[in-house]
């Protein structure tokens, strides 16, 4: 019962943490949840000391994480950036092991060096979730941003791996260099490989399930649940690294689930849901066992285990956390001169090539200029004789000067010197001053330096450690060489402290050097409708894969034209505003579906969808919203669903004739196109029309026609036609999910009002609402 109380303690912790990141602003999740926890722990909510077995809490919280960290991360920014990804991920941690270790055993003899090396293994991973929360109070670029976002991926598995070796020679008490080394590229290696073989193997009997016939959602969700902690157990068992093993699954994972079925589309809408609260209550977890344990960790018996007063154990800890920062910094400044390095190399490659180019190309004949007796002169500068020509010597006797413009510069220097100077002044030395353009150069390259240490800074701040370095530490093995670990305690305070000061200094310092751009709360919905586009454009980009490319390009096509609508209603974007013509294009293409509808034997049902369409087009571009428009609505979608009932009550099979009435649709938009087409050409000699305009909407009709007439030259067999439909319908599905996540994003950045968030929120979930019923 106690336990229970524990467990859900923690959990209204979480929620509660949840509650206040609403309310307090400019603090992050993580640092509340510490706040919380060490609440409970001062006033005795919870007593109970947190310990648990050092496996299971590796499965339990690491695992899940590391396979849900690996499925988000963008592939595509990852290969581009491997390099420097890898060096971040691999390289840098591995020092950071080195540093601390060696800073830590000599600070403190009675720390084995093998615990020591496993505290730096353990501070060398990032938070994700505090990376991911610092664009709300710094400004990344896209390029910081995706290196960190890579290097919170694979540094986790590098440090976990890194950590099991230290603490393998903690319990043993040997430590071959042989061994280990064998040892560990048959754990890295063998991990990543067995880790795509289970991945290939679960993906595998998923699809035969469904190949049987079970569609049950619920039972998908779990099985996806499920998956990672089968994998590392597996992966453990026989030898190799099972975290390796679920970095490597959740990298493939999304290579591998290429089923686009309306039920796939539910399940992975579903199964993001139930993943990001899972991920929610897992960070949340641990931060608040953290913040639990920084009371519980200056108790006296954590002091008894050492010879350390409690001032030099704070002092302790705080040296090794600066000492992870200016390691990460130079780090980044090393990378930083490296990649200015390579741009100098390519730079200076492509000037000779140019140089080459204009050295071998004709040149045109030109006359030379006449020459005539040559005049010399001297001038004493500097202690120096300068011989100065006035002219080229037309002597033929007589060589050229090598260097023609440096003869010219020195001559021209000299006399403005003469000019500005007294006599005695022209014999200086010249190198006691510094002329205006060396002054500037100097400047430059001080403020250029200064620019890469403040970045190299920012980025070493930007990387603060969290729930994956604790989780890490709370793995720490009771017991070496048979005896009890009592410095145990110790090194995970000493964590808990360094991980409560990078996030601090992530949090206050971080935007002090990366200040957020000030931006206007009073943003209007069509502004912010429009931003919120063009970012989950991008991010549509990002999951765009072989697979998935014809349906991401179709939804992305459909959000520029969203975009292109808020634009033309919004009074502050761009110039040109031409709605009254396209009211009027669409007015001419309803009266030809009308004129056409008229005839005896015309397919009435396509007529009425087209006019829907048109009046929907009309109702997203037109101001007026009023009764009216309201009215005519009504009357056209009541007509449609009459006249759809009739048929459906007279062929008895109309699914099978869906596809042809879309055809039938089709054609008739071609005709109503074309003849609007024709109208805008006779008012491109109207004065009162801008041309431009007509010009515009002419090339954007042609355009849709071709377009339409390609769809049937393109011709797909019905069972193809519905997995691009329902491929396109899951994407947008996503698309409608980042939408979303963006609006809260700019509500949380106060860049929008709360009634204004929640207007958009209301206009996606209706968006959602019909999606669903089409489906």
């Amino acid at each position: 019962m106690f336990t229970f109380v524990f467990i859900l303690a923690l959990a209204v912790a979480v929620l509660a943490s949840a509650i206040i990141a609403q309310v307090v602003r400019g603090v992050s999740m993580p640092l509340i949840q510490i706040a919380i926890g060490a609440a409970l722990a001062l006033v005795g909510l919870t007593s109970m000391n947190f310990t648990v077995n050092s496996e299971l809490f590796l499965v339990l919280f690491i695992a899940p994480l590391l396979y849900l960290e690996a499925q988000n991360v963008d592939k595509v920014a990852l290969w581009t950036n491997r390099v420097t990804v890898t060096s971040l991920a691999i390289g840098l941690v591995l020092v950071v092991v080195l540093m601390v270790g060696f800073s830590l055993h000599f600070l403190e003899p009675s720390i084995p060096l093998s615990a020591a090396f496993a505290l730096g293994a353990a501070l060398g991973p990032t938070d994700a979730v505090a990376v991911t929360s610092l664009g709300k109070s710094a400004t990344l670029r896209n390029d910081q941003r995706i290196l960190l976002s890579g290097e919170c991926l694979i540094n986790d598995a590098s440090g976990v791996v890194s950590f099991q070796f230290a603490t393998a020679a903690l319990v043993t008490g040997t430590f071959s260099l042989i061994d280990a080394t064998t040892t560990f590229f048959v754990s890295f290696f063998g991990g990543i490989i067995l880790g795509l073989l289970l991945q290939v193997l679960f993906s595998y009997v998923n699809a035969r399930v469904r190949d049987f016939g079970l569609e049950d959602t619920m039972f998908h969700v779990m099985y996806a649940v499920i998956t990672p902690f089968a994998i590392f157990l597996i992966a453990e068992e026989l030898g190799v690294s099972g975290i390796l093993a679920v970095v490597a699954a959740g990298l493939i994972h999304s290579f591998l689930d290429r089923r686009m079925s309306p039920e796939d589309a539910r399940q992975k809408i579903i199964s993001s849901s139930v993943w990001q609260v899972l991920s929610f209550s897992l960070n949340g977890i641990v931060f608040v066992l953290l913040g639990m344990q920084l009371p519980n960790a200056m108790s006296d018996t954590l002091l008894e285990s050492t010879q350390m007063t409690d001032v030099r154990l704070a002092a302790t800890a705080v040296f090794l956390a600066l000492l992870t920062v200016v390691v990460r910094m130079f780090w980044f400044v090393g990378i930083d001169l490296v990649g200015k390095r390579r741009r100098a190399r390519n730079r200076e490659d492509a000037e000779q090539r140019l140089s080459k180019w204009r050295k071998n190309r004709p040149r045109p004949h030109r006359a030379k200029r006449p020459v005539g007796p040559s005049s010399t002169g001297t001038i004493e500068l500097s202690g120096r004789i300068m011989k100065v020509s006035s002219r080229p010597s037309a002597d033929p006797q007589q060589p050229a000067p090598e260097t023609p413009e440096a003869t010219w510069a020195d001559k021209t220097h000299a006399l403005q010197t003469l000019d500005a100077e007294p006599t005695g002044a022209a014999t200086m030395p010249m190198a006691a001053t510094s002329t205006p353009e060396e002054l500037d150069d100097r400047r430059a390259k001080r403020a250029e330096w200064l620019n890469i240490f403040r970045e190299a800074l920012a980025m070493s701040l930007a990387g603060p450690k969290g729930a994956i370095s604790l989780s890490i530490m709370f793995t720490m093995p009771y017991f070496a060489h048979d005896v009890y670990f009592q410095q145990r305690e110790l090194l995970i305070f000493i964590a808990s402290i360094i991980i409560v000061i990078t996030l601090l200094l992530a949090n206050f310092v971080l935007p002090l050097l990366l200040p957020k751009a000030e931006v206007e709360p009073t943003m209007s919905d069509d502004e912010a409708s429009v931003d919120v586009l063009r970012a989950v454009v991008e991010d549509l980009t990002g999951i765009q894969t072989k697979g998935n490319r014809r349906a991401v390009q179709a939804v992305i096509h459909q959000y520029n034209d969203r975009i292109d609508r808020f634009k033309q209603q919004s009074d502050v974007l761009e110039t040109g505003d031409d709605t009254e013509l396209r009211l009027k294009v669409y007015t001419w293409q309803e009266e030809y579906v009308v004129a056409a509808m008229a005839y005896d034997g015309f397919p009435k049902v396509a007529g009425y969808t087209l006019l829907r369409r048109i009046g929907r087009a009309r109702t997203l571009i037109s101001h007026d919203r009023g009764i009216r428009k309201l009215v005519l609505a009504i009357r056209q979608n009541a007509s449609f669903a009459v006249h759809a009932v009739k048929r459906i009550i007279q062929d008895r099979e109309p699914f099978q004739n869906a596809f042809e009435d879309e055809r039938l649709v089709r054609e008739l938009q071609i005709e109503a196109m074309q003849a609007s087409i024709e109208k805008l050409r006779e008012l491109l000699s109207d004065d009162e029309v801008p041309s431009e305009h007509a010009a515009r909407l002419i090339v954007e009709l042609q355009r849709n026609v071709r377009r339409l007439r390609r769809i049937d030259r393109d011709s797909v067999s019905v069972a193809d036609a519905y997995q691009v439909v329902d491929k396109i319908t899951e994407i947008r599905k996503q698309g409608l999910r980042f939408e979303l996540e963006h609006i809260q994003s700019m509500y949380e950045e106060e860049r929008i009002t709360r009634a204004t968030a929640m207007r958009m929120r209301q206009n996606v979930h209706l968006m959602e609402i019909d999606l669903e019923d089409r489906v």
